[in-house]
């Protein structure tokens, strides 16, 4: 999907394309909105995206996807082998993103563009839990959990942590990092066992 040319005008779309993506979702931008937004006439852009919005959307969505697979893969290397660590490591790490809205991706963008390339973006959006499913079936084989289900558990916690970035600053009384070890002790606890 990478064709397009390799200099500092297309870093700037993929750039714009990415805010306005996040911000918006596929439907509510058009490529006019990228074109006036890197400041390039509209039939311009297409030189640097023969495939139009849907090109940008996809390359955009499969950087982003990679980068998150590549992130939780370190924050789960570089923790050791505690799940508790691992998971505020993951959580933490996920905090520090910009939010990568997977509930709109699923039920919103990936209708709007061809199937072939919805099923590729959503292939790659499961892929980035692997590495966290692979560490809770680590911890279940040293019977740290019980729980089986290690892809259910995998997603319900990114999507509980990625939860975390709709919650508005001023409605929040304690830190992230305070939030999410609480969350890792409920998920690893039990609600009945939480402080």
């Amino acid at each position: 999907m990478n064709n397009l040319p390799d200099n500092q005008t297309r870093d700037r779309i993929l750039a714009t394309a990415d805010a306005l993506f996040s911000e918006r979702g596929y439907a509510a931008v058009t490529l006019r909105d990228i074109a006036t937004a890197v400041g390039m006439r509209h039939a311009s852009l297409y030189y640097y995206a023969p495939g139009g919005k849907e090109q940008l959307f996809v390359e955009v969505m499969e950087r982003n996807l990679r980068q998150h697979h590549e992130g939780i893969s370190r924050a789960l290397a570089e923790a050791g082998d505690d799940l508790a660590v691992q998971l505020v490591a993951v959580a933490h790490w996920l905090l520090a993103q910009p939010l990568l809205d997977l509930n709109r991706m699923a039920h919103a963008d990936l209708q709007a563009v061809r199937p072939e390339r919805a099923e590729h973006l959503a292939r790659l959006a499961y892929a980035l839990h692997e590495p966290l499913i692979a560490a809770l079936d680590v911890a279940r084989a040293r019977g740290a959990i019980r729980f089986a289900d290690s892809a259910l558990a995998a997603l319900s916690f990114v999507t509980l942590v990625q939860g975390l970035h709709a919650v508005p600053e001023r409605y929040r009384n304690q830190s992230h990092e305070r939030v999410v070890e609480q969350l890792v002790a409920m998920l690893l606890e039990g609600l009945r066992h939480t402080p």
